[in-house]
């Protein structure tokens, strides 16, 4: 295994995030009873941005995580920080949605993108965030609909997408593989996991209890709800249920009512080694990150320390399928052929 992947529930082998870290001593774990205001479960963004916005108006927040902050999804994505919901995305919640719940959900990517921005000059976060994306075309016949889908964000959204031909992407991408793009400004990446140890460390200064190696394994409903761990319970008013597809893999399910709603998609990235400065420039000449426009995508971008990220491929188990790393690479070479001596770290 290789680059940022997933061995299994619980284990991560080789993470770049992790290994380009230095995460604080962990928090004790719950043990014996405790009281809160509001008790968040999940030490990812939601349950952070969460407790953050809470502790910041006043309220006394305990948070549960059942391993470290940041060890989900949180910790270890493609790192891409995008305003909407991807090429095309904005139609398809056009055509399930009135008009005004697209709008609003439109309207709240673009808060999300000016919260973040927020968050990390307010609490000082250093997790290398760069402005700017890419939405690629791979192939002639899916330039249409990306164009179509440029044309409609500013028509609809009245959202500043520029228009790319293909004899301009250089600027941005060294790759013949693609014939159109789509660039947008305010969207960008940054490392998920710094961002994700920021947000934590943020919300200790406002006053959060964390309790990290506390998974919650069950949560007793009444006018004072209760939250279990193994070793401890929190009696609180109000509960957050922030643990992702993670809510009922340490006991009872937390929230019955939608685990039939829940279910795992993976999808998986490599590093390679660092390159020389001169070399990752004229790979992403722009440093963005990008994605191209396929129903299952090809996405990428470049780490502050000058690796090719490169992510491809879905699933929908827990489990990694086999020749992971080699058939991402790949992928990988397919775009940038002259990466081929690139060792994968």
């Amino acid at each position: 295994m290789s680059g940022l992947l997933q061995k299994e529930l619980g284990v991560i082998e080789n993470s770049y995030y992790e290994a380009s870290v230095a995460r604080p001593a962990p928090s004790p774990p719950l043990q014996g009873r405790t009281q809160a205001e509001v008790c968040v479960v999940g030490g990812g963004y939601a349950g952070l941005s969460c407790a953050l916005e809470l502790a910041a108006r006043g309220f006394h927040v305990a948070l549960l995580e059942a391993q470290r902050i940041g060890w989900g999804a949180s910790g270890r994505n493609g790192g891409q920080a995008i305003v909407g919901f991807g090429a095309e995305g904005e139609g398809a919640i056009e055509r399930q949605c009135p008009a005004e719940v697209a709008q609003a959900a439109w309207n709240a990517s673009v808060e999300g993108m000016r919260l973040l921005e927020q968050r990390i000059a307010t609490y000082g976060i250093a997790c290398d965030h760069v402005r700017g994306y890419m939405t690629l075309a791979p192939r002639a016949h899916k330039v249409d609909g990306l164009r179509r889908w440029v044309r409609h964000m500013r028509e609809r959204y009245d959202y500043p997408l520029e228009w790319v031909e293909r004899p301009h992407l250089g600027r941005h991408v060294a790759s013949d593989r693609f014939v159109a793009g789509a660039y947008d400004p305010h969207s960008g990446h940054l490392h998920p996991l710094k961002y994700c140890l920021g947000l934590g460390d943020a919300a200790r200064r406002q006053g959060v209890e964390v309790f990290e190696n506390s998974a919650a394994y069950r949560v007793e409903r009444d006018k004072t709800p209760v939250v279990k761990t193994a070793e401890g319970e929190v009696r609180c008013r109000q509960v957050v249920l922030a643990g992702n597809v993670y809510l009922g893999e340490f006991g009872d399910h937390l929230a019955p009512e939608i685990a039939a709603r829940i279910m795992p998609v993976g999808t998986y990235m490599i590093a390679t080694e660092p390159m020389e400065a001169q070399r990752a420039a004229a790979l992403m000449p722009s440093r963005v990150a990008v994605s191209d426009n396929n129903l299952i995508v090809d996405y990428f971008r470049l780490s502050a320390d000058n690796r090719l990220l490169f992510g491809a491929g879905e699933t929908f188990s827990a489990r990694p399928p086999g020749n992971l790393v080699q058939r991402i690479r790949a992928r990988m070479l397919q775009v940038f052929p002259h990466t081929a001596d690139l060792i994968i770290a």
